[in-house]
């Protein structure tokens, strides 16, 4: 099962997108994807079914980009 989720960004202005994928199963554990800042959680898709497929929920989220304020 595949649950989107979106938050405020800490700069006020943009939405975080993340997505939570759930095994069919009781789960076992549950792993946090972090990625690059320069990357898309979706690139990691084939290692976030293996986590799946072995019974772990799976969270990821992308960034946004932040300006730099003085």
């Amino acid at each position: 099962m595949l649950h989107e989720v979106s938050f405020p960004s800490y700069n006020g202005r943009d939405q975080v997108q993340g997505w939570i994928y759930v095994p069919a199963a009781k789960p076992k554990g549950i792993v946090q994807i972090i990625h690059g800042f320069g990357e898309h959680s979706r690139r990691y898709l084939h290692m976030i079914a293996s986590f799946v497929e072995a019974g772990y929920i799976v969270a990821a989220d992308d960034h946004v980009a932040t300006e730099r304020r003085p």
